[in-house]
């Protein structure tokens, strides 16, 4: 199956007109319960884009000379049965010396014709042939097309450092947002995104709400990422991140544990004190800690979901 019938439209240039396509045929292959199809979809996708950009970009041909189906005879191909070139004039004298008579003249109008239109189509070969430089247009379209996926990589990577500066003020959802955007989703497996990404998430101590929302986003539970270093890398990352996020969240829920064992204990001997004031007001802080501990506990059951 071609891409284009992958696609469900006719073979065009219009990156818009594939992207309406591969948008419409998305909402219909979702990623987790489809992931064979999504995988071939997105390829489908990409080799579109790059078929489309190469066309766009491709100078327009000059049209070759064709001879006509049906050629009207010329006027010296008419000459060449009517007009008769021996122009020798008999004399009178028929003594006269035979060498004195002029030579008929003809002309092969046809040879010289058939000539010239290969030594057009020739000229014509050769001009075709040093038109386009195929290679230098392949560097140039690269080169434009990775200044154009830096550039968008840059504007993302720029709205995920501003959200990572909130830290407490930003969900999964705010990152869901970010990594789901259509910007992201022009260049979601461009290698050079990928490693931008993977220097951030390199650079910076992730928490549970980025590495799962990135886990998510880029469907890394369904898509098959051996032979793609860079998507492979992103996996690696993502996954010992969230290891390592998993791990301070346990730590978090023990120790608030403890610090509300702790409270409760003191509150105990006080009340035994008789120091009832004392008592009370340490009933507050470890009922807080109780009702975080709750919370804390029920995110651990859901981390992995």
């Amino acid at each position: 199956m071609s891409v284009w019938e992958e696609l469900g439209i006719e073979c065009t240039d219009n990156a818009r007109e594939i992207k309406r396509a591969y948008a419409a045929k998305l909402k219909l292959v979702h990623p987790e319960e489809h992931p064979e199809e999504f995988q071939k979809l997105h390829e489908a996708y990409k080799s579109a884009l790059d078929i489309a950009k190469n066309q766009a970009n491709m100078p327009k041909r000059q049209a070759v000379p064709v001879a006509e189906k049906r050629e009207k005879p010329s006027v010296a191909d008419n000459a060449e049965s009517t007009i008769d070139f021996n122009f020798i004039k008999e004399t009178a004298d028929e003594t006269a010396n035979e060498d004195s008579r002029e030579k008929p003249i003809s002309f092969d109008f046809k040879n010289k014709k058939n000539k010239t239109e290969e030594t057009e189509r020739e000229n014509s070969a050769a001009k075709r042939e040093n038109l386009y430089d195929f290679d230098g247009a392949i560097k140039r379209n690269t080169l434009r097309h990775d200044n154009e996926v830096m550039e968008k990589a840059e504007v993302v990577l720029k709205k995920a450092a501003d959200l990572y500066n909130k830290k407490l003020f930003s969900s999964k959802q705010d990152w869901i947002d970010i990594f789901s955007s259509d910007a992201v989703e022009e260049i979601r497996y461009e290698p050079i995104f990928l490693k931008e990404l993977c220097r951030f998430l390199k650079t910076h101590k992730i928490y549970e709400n980025i590495s799962n929302a990135v886990y998510d986003a880029f469907y890394l539970e369904v898509i098959d990422c051996k032979g793609a270093d860079e998507l492979e890398e992103l996996y690696n990352i993502i996954s010992r991140k969230r290891a390592e996020a998993y791990i301070r969240l346990e730590n978090k829920i023990k120790l608030v544990l403890m610090s509300a064992c702790f409270l409760i204990a003191a509150l105990i001997l006080l009340i035994f004190a008789g120091q009832y004031f004392i008592s009370i007001a340490l009933a507050v802080p470890a009922i807080i800690l109780l009702i975080k501990h709750d919370k804390l506990k029920k995110r651990k059951e859901h981390y992995f979901d």
